[in-house]
């Protein structure tokens, strides 16, 4: 489950970055294709409100910004393997640097350098504002989008092969043995949200055991 955090970082900075600069023919244009398929407007919408008017959601930001998570923080983004696949990855054409420094900006964090390979009602709950943002993701169109990218686009066939070759045993065993970490997920989870169920369908996606 503490997989997640790796995960969520790199997937969330690799579709947010799409619409960051112009790219040449690549992995940057296969993003914008599952980009498409979401109304970022809506998303948008969705998590300003949560954060304007939602209780949980502001102690959650709040523990965000706060120096547990700063550790947290430290240790994911000076990992050689993340610092690795994202470098990969901006190396592609996506831009998820400069989306994981808007971040780190706003939660008051170290910026991150790779230099150095390096429902609808408000005050509902964190739990509902990630079903909320999830029910805007068409799932069924994504799966049908990476079958047909797996079969047309070289650049994401090897985006995808690298995600699936994840050592997942070292990732695992770097997350549990980190009671930052240990304590993000307890917080995480405390707000009734489901990380084993979300961090199962990853590893199924994937096909990490």
């Amino acid at each position: 489950m503490k997989t997640s955090v790796v995960v969520l970082f790199a997937l969330v900075a690799f579709v947010a970055a799409v619409s960051a600069k112009p790219a040449v023919r690549g992995l940057k244009e296969d993003a914008d294709d599952f980009l498409n398929l979401v109304n970022l407007a809506q998303v948008k919408r969705v998590a300003l409100k949560y954060y304007a008017k939602d209780k949980e959601t502001k102690q959650f930001v709040k523990y965000l910004k706060g120096e547990t998570f700063s550790a947290v923080w430290e240790q994911v983004f000076t990992n050689e393997h993340v610092k690795h696949f994202l470098k990969y990855v901006q190396d592609s054409g996506v831009d998820v640097l400069s989306v994981l420094n808007q971040v780190a900006k706003f939660l008051k964090k170290p910026f991150v350098d790779f230099g150095d390979v390096t429902r609808k009602p408000s005050g509902a709950g964190l739990n509902e504002l990630v079903k909320e943002l999830l029910a805007e993701v068409p799932f069924d169109e994504f799966k049908a989008l990476v079958v047909e990218k797996l079969e047309s686009s070289p650049e994401f066939k090897q985006f995808f092969d690298t995600v699936s070759g994840f050592d997942y045993a070292a990732i695992k065993e770097f997350v549990a043995n980190s009671n930052e970490l240990l304590d993000l997920v307890n917080t995480v989870k405390s707000y009734g949200v489901d990380l084993d169920g979300y961090l199962h369908e990853v590893e199924q996606f994937f096909g990490w055991n």
